[in-house]
């Protein structure tokens, strides 16, 4: 525990760090406070967020049930410190913002107006900010040709500053590509080289340009937008594979074929009309000036037509933008303390219970999915519960305590192995756990069905293997009743596996369709009981499987006829997140001889090659 209590330490201090940013910079004062000042802030606050971020994965990954009801991990700190990052991130930006990007030379935006200033002292140009490379390929050219304009070829910065500016402007794979390159004069030249080597792949950028090219969205309508574009994108992917060499004046025939098919009906009909009787294939010049004359006629029809005046009777859709607009700019104040900090990160509120939580948010008027200054009728936030992913947040889901409060804990076979209905077996967010509705003032309430006692379904702790990781041990319910396995998105991400594009519909109970596949990947799977036992597996993907099984914390008793099992779940009757479903396929291959009874009411354990 000593390990443990030392990464909690360790956490607070930079979630304190963190959480101060602002509020120190604003101490400075504003004779002090100045560009340099504040861009030094930022990086040390990214530095700062990545520590932590680290930390938490690194101890997560080797946590046990037991490590997890630990405060930080039950009060969700992680989230709590993403929340103030995010906020601190965005107000230093704002500062950042604010300065005369001509008073110093430690920006971007400073060093590309040093260009035109050479040119031509007394003409003021419009600023140029250095632009965002993500790793993408296809936007690798932009990126190097506007790199090298603005930085390299600048004279008046030094080496040290390009380097600066060189990692500022990566995101992604390609920042860790740079991350152990020291900031010095000296590495400026090797980080560009490498950098250049790693993404100057002709063969690749051709590809991307290609990929591009094939994929361009059909206009589905005579809309003028939708094909403007389309003309975009086509000139943008043909200009850029010119560039790189492809003989695209010889592919005519196949751009057009292509380009035809992705037109609306009525630009079709067009199309066909201007070929007319015409024998000949036509050329792309002749296309792309259709495509030009057709965009001028949509455009003219578009101004000539009247357009829809908004209805007066109802301008609630105006007032609702300006105030959404007020309340993002002014300071976001706690309603428990008066404090400028997000009411989460309040050290009041963790402390209170889900009810207490529940009668603050409704009394002070705050929104009961992202806790903001407004109703929940008119949140803009996409973010859901972390537990549940319903319309509340994290911090206001009801606790299991809350939830069968009321109910006795089941009796019924707490075993890992209990029998499993099929009647949960496809239906997976919905079908664990007693579901969400929302009242008319917007407050999320629990239905009838949370008073029920909580039942425990097959449950089992494997080793997870994949090639990038060491193997991780998650909890896998076992469903006779579902015809494929799933993997939780989480989990995917602990194991960085590399995932297929798979959409696949999922059919729950009345035959409804609930949700679609986030891909697929493969994995094997290894008994924690016997570890010469593994399976490969191929699973969908999905944000979340279930709720916390058991849903209640239930009395874990010795039953006589269980004694002396080695148990797939020893834990099975304390709730825990499920990151595996085995389908029936699973199931039959892991099934063995051995079933143990005992009386009614206790639970019936089926031996199988995971306990």
């Amino acid at each position: 525990m000593a390990h443990l209590d030392n990464f909690v330490d360790r956490q607070h201090q930079l979630f304190g760090v963190i959480s101060r940013a602002v509020e120190n910079l604003k101490k400075l004062g504003a004779s002090k406070t100045n560009r340099d000042n504040v861009q030094s802030r930022i990086e040390a606050l990214k530095a700062n967020w990545e520590k932590f971020q680290s930390n938490h994965e690194s101890t997560f990954r080797s946590s046990t049930s037991e490590d997890r009801k630990l405060p930080y991990f039950r009060d969700d700190i992680y989230a709590q410190c993403e929340e103030e990052f995010m906020s601190a991130y965005g107000s230093m930006l704002n500062t950042l913002e604010n300065f005369d990007p001509t008073a110093t030379h430690n920006t971007s935006s400073a060093d590309a107006s040093l260009n035109a200033a050479t040119v031509s002292r007394s003409r003021r140009l419009p600023r140029i900010d250095v632009p965002k490379f993500y790793g993408e390929y296809s936007q690798w050219p932009h990126f190097r040709d506007l790199f090298v304009s603005i930085i390299i070829e600048n004279s008046d910065v030094s080496a040290v500053k390009k380097l600066h500016y060189l990692k500022m402007s990566l995101s992604g794979d390609p920042a860790q590509h740079l991350k152990n390159i020291a900031i010095s004069g000296d590495n400026f030249t090797r980080a560009w080289t490498s950098l250049v080597e790693r993404y100057n792949n002709k063969r690749i950028l051709i590809n991307a340009q290609l990929s591009s090219l094939f994929t361009i969205r059909k206009v589905k309508t005579e809309n003028p937008a939708d094909l403007k574009r389309l003309i975009g994108d086509l000139k943008e992917s043909l200009g850029a594979l010119k560039t790189l060499g492809c003989p695209v004046r010889q592919w005519d025939l196949i751009i057009i074929f292509m380009m035809v098919r992705k037109l609306d009906s009525e630009s079709l009909k067009e199309w066909e009309k201007n070929l007319g009787a015409q024998p000949t294939p036509p050329s792309f010049a002749e296309f792309e000036t259709f495509l030009v004359n057709r965009l001028c006629t949509l455009e003219a029809l578009e101004n000539s037509l009247p357009r829809k005046q908004p209805n007066s009777s109802n301008p609630s859709r105006t007032s609702l933008s300006a105030r959404a607009h007020t309340a993002a700019a002014r300071e976001q104040k706690c309603a428990l303390c008066s404090a400028e900090h997000y009411i989460s990160s309040c050290p009041n509120y963790p402390e209170k219970t889900t009810d207490q939580r529940r009668e603050v948010v409704t009394s002070k008027g705050l929104c009961f999915n992202c806790l903001g200054p407004h109703p929940i009728k008119t949140c803009r936030n996409s973010k859901r519960c972390r537990t549940c992913r319903n319309h509340h947040h994290t911090t206001l889901h009801p606790q299991t305590s809350d939830l069968h409060s009321a109910a006795t804990p089941s009796t019924s076979p707490p075993a890992n192995f209990a029998s499993v209905s099929s009647a949960h077996a496809r239906v997976l967010p919905e079908s664990h756990g007693a579901p969400l509705r929302e009242t008319e003032q917007g407050s999320p309430v629990r239905s009838h069905l949370a008073s029920r006692a909580p039942t425990l379904l097959a449950i089992a702790l494997v080793n997870v293997l994949s090639r990038r990781t060491e193997p991780v041990l998650l909890r896998a319910l076992l469903d006779q009743g579902s015809e494929v396995s799933f993997i939780s998105e989480s989990a995917v991400q602990l194991l960085k596996l590399p995932r297929r594009c798979v959409s696949t519909p999922i059919i729950g109970i009345r035959a409804r369709r609930n949700s679609v596949s986030n891909g697929s990947v493969s994995l094997t799977l290894r008994s924690r009981i016997n570890p010469t036992i593994s399976l490969d597996l191929e699973v969908l993907v999905l944000p979340q499987l279930t709720a916390l099984l058991p849903t209640a914390q239930l009395e874990h008793r010795q039953w006589s006829h269980l004694q002396d099992l080695s148990l797939a779940d020893p834990n099975f009757t304390s709730p825990g997140k499920i990151d595996l479903l085995l389908g029936a396929d699973i199931y039959a291959q892991i099934l063995e001889k051995g079933l143990r009874r005992g009386e009614v009411g206790t639970p019936i354990a089926q031996k199988t090659s995971l306990g």
